[in-house]
C-alpha cells in the first residue's frame, strides 16, 4: 500500500503574536521567533537613541503594577515624522503592533501627523531598556458617539434608526451614532506587550497623550475629547474603563 503524503508547506498562525509563518522554513521560523519575543516581552530600546532630535522624556520614575509586579518606567514621546535610528525603531514597533492587532499600516500622511508615546522599562542593564507600551495620537476634527444597548433600543423605536454597527466580536457589537461631533484627539494605535498588561501602562500613556498632543490643552476623555479608531476587544475595554464611557470612535 502506498501513501501519498502532501508536500505542501504548512502555514500556521501563532495564537499569541498573530503572525502567520511556514513551519519548517528557517527564515519564517526565525521571523516568528523574533516577532513573538517582541510581542510578549517588548522591543529593545537604547538610551543612545534618545539623543535623536525630537525625542522627549515626558516622565521618569513612573510606578506601574501592583504587589510583586511593581516596577518603575519612563514615558517618552516623539513625532511620527522622525528620522534616523528612531524612525527605524518606530518602523519595527509599528510592524509588531499592526501584525498583532491585525491592523492596516498607517498612511505616510497619518503617521507624519501623529505623536508617538512609548513606555520603557529596564531590561537588566543600565543602557538597555524595552518598549512595553505604545500609543499613537493625532489631532482630528470629528468623531462618533458610542451608544449603549438602551440607546439602541430607543433608536430602533424611531423611524430613522440612525445607529450603525462599527465592529462586532465575541463581546458583542460596537455601535455608534454617525452624527459627527467635534473631537480634538484621536488614538489610532494602543498596544502593551503581553507580559506587561494589566499594570496600568495603557492608562499612563493615554493620560500623557491627553496632556501633550494638542498644544495648550489638557483633554478629558470623559467629556468626549478623545476618540479611538475601531479598537480591538481588549482596546475597547481600556477605552470604556479609562474614558468612563465618554470616548468616541473615528475612522482613519
Amino acid at each position: 500500500m502506498h501513501l501519498a503524503l502532501s508536500s505542501r508547506p504548512i502555514v500556521r498562525t501563532c495564537q499569541v503574536c498573530n503572525l502567520s509563518y511556514t513551519i519548517g522554513a528557517p527564515e519564517d521560523e526565525d521571523l516568528h521567533k523574533r516577532h513573538h519575543a517582541r510581542v510578549v516581552a517588548g522591543i529593545e530600546w537604547s538610551r543612545g537613541e534618545e539623543v535623536s532630535k525630537g525625542v522627549e522624556v515626558i516622565e521618569e520614575g513612573v510606578m506601574v503594577g501592583k504587589g510583586k509586579t511593581k516596577t518603575k518606567g519612563r514615558v517618552l514621546a516623539f513625532e511620527g515624522s522622525c528620522s534616523g535610528k528612531v524612525k527605524s525603531k518606530l518602523n519595527t514597533l509599528l510592524e509588531t503592533i499592526n501584525t498583532e492587532l491585525s491592523a492596516p499600516s498607517l498612511s505616510d500622511t497619518a503617521l507624519a501627523s501623529s505623536k508617538i508615546f512609548i513606555f520603557v522599562l529596564p531590561s537588566g542593564t543600565s543602557k538597555k531598556e524595552k518598549v512595553v507600551g505604545c500609543v499613537l495620537a493625532q489631532r482630528i476634527d470629528t468623531a462618533m458617539r458610542v451608544v449603549t444597548r438602551s440607546d439602541i433600543i430607543e433608536d430602533n423605536r424611531t423611524t430613522e434608526g440612525r445607529t450603525i454597527m462599527i465592529d462586532s466580536d465575541e463581546s458583542g457589537g460596537l455601535y455608534c451614532d454617525p452624527t459627527p461631533l467635534p473631537t480634538p484627539l484621536g488614538v489610532s494605535r494602543l498596544w502593551t506587550s503581553a507580559q506587561h498588561r494589566k499594570k496600568g501602562i495603557a492608562t499612563v500613556l493615554l493620560d500623557a497623550a491627553c496632556r501633550r498632543t494638542v498644544y495648550g490643552c489638557e483633554l478629558d476623555p470623559r467629556a468626549g475629547h478623545v476618540a479611538f479608531s475601531q479598537p480591538t476587544t481588549s482596546g475597547r475595554a481600556v477605552m470604556m474603563r479609562w474614558g468612563k464611557g465618554g470616548c468616541r470612535i473615528f475612522t482613519e
